[in-house]
């Protein structure tokens, strides 16, 4: 089979726009990895940004009432008094950095501290594709056991009167 130079440039030009289009969108851990540097940075819009609607709403939901209460208990510390927990603990680790993809729709988070390793912990996102096919964050499963997440908390805090 002999192929000409245009033969064969289409087709290494066809073959590149279509990987090209294939790894467009982020995959599992590149998300995790945005996700990390968002909240190293603290950078609030950048975290929302990769939360899906239904989370977004939720937290938004949950910090309004948590305001409301603090309005109404002004000597009290609210339930968000010290943010939205987007990790398990609220120390800020030297390092964060996506682990291990435990399946398609959960990859781990690493938060490391290098002068303090037996302080490390890793949570979970858990990624769900929205209707244009882009994975997004759909809840935080904490560390140690999983068993709570940022969707109880929300959940909790809405509870609270």
């Amino acid at each position: 089979m002999h192929f000409s130079f245009p033969k064969i440039f289409c087709l290494f030009f066809i073959s590149a726009v279509l990987s090209g289009c294939a790894s467009s969108a982020p995959r599992p851990s590149g998300i995790a990895q945005e996700f990390c540097s968002a909240v190293q940075s603290g950078n609030q819009t950048a975290i929302e940004s990769l939360l899906t609607p239904s989370l977004q709403r939720a937290v938004q939901r949950a910090q309004r009432h948590s305001d409301a209460i603090q309005k109404s208990r002004p000597t009290e510390k609210p339930p968000l008094g010290d943010g939205i927990p987007y990790q398990s603990y609220p120390d800020r680790a030297d390092r964060c950095e996506a682990g291990l993809k435990i399946t398609s729709a959960i990859q781990e988070i690493r938060y490391l501290f290098a002068a303090y390793p037996d302080a490390n912990w890793t949570d979970r996102i858990v990624l769900v594709k929205n209707k244009d096919g882009a994975q997004k964050i759909d809840d935080i499963l904490y560390a140690p056991d999983y068993k709570d997440s940022l969707r109880n908390v929300v959940k909790e805090v809405l509870a609270q009167h």
